[in-house]
């Protein structure tokens, strides 16, 4: 998203911007109107991931438009749907307590940040790997 904004800013473009941050604000409102009173403090999570998920989508396409950049669309895609697919995972508790429940997530969450760091810049691995 900064790598968005930063090119509505050098093409002056805010305005764009704007309209995205609305159209999100807009969504949200009425995600937490139909959704909050189903499903409560879950409805008010899902509804904030759905509205800031279409705001990054919004500003990423409109970006793009602007000032195309050449993206590996099938890795990006392949490494949002593997971090969905941990987060799915992840959220029910692992255990009865929620400190074992973390406890028992913590090396999984790692895994999944190493794997996410890999693929998105293997170079930052191999710097850490220099410094020991």
């Amino acid at each position: 998203i900064h790598l968005a904004n930063a090119i509505f800013l050098l093409m002056k473009r805010l305005e764009h911007t704007l309209w995205i941050w609305i159209a999100g604000g807009i969504l949200s409102i009425i995600l937490n109107m139909a959704l909050i009173p189903i499903s409560g403090i879950l409805g008010a999570a899902i509804s904030q991931t759905v509205s800031f998920f279409s705001i990054a989508l919004g500003m990423v396409l409109g970006a793009q438009h602007l000032y195309p950049l050449q993206l590996n669309w099938h890795r990006l895609t392949c490494i949002l749907a593997g971090m969905l697919l941990a987060a799915i995972l992840m959220f029910p508790p692992w255990a009865d307590t929620p400190t074992t429940s973390l406890l028992l997530k913590l090396p999984a969450g790692i895994a999944v940040a190493v794997a996410t760091l890999s693929t998105i810049a293997p170079e930052a691995l191999h710097f850490l790997r220099r410094r020991k």
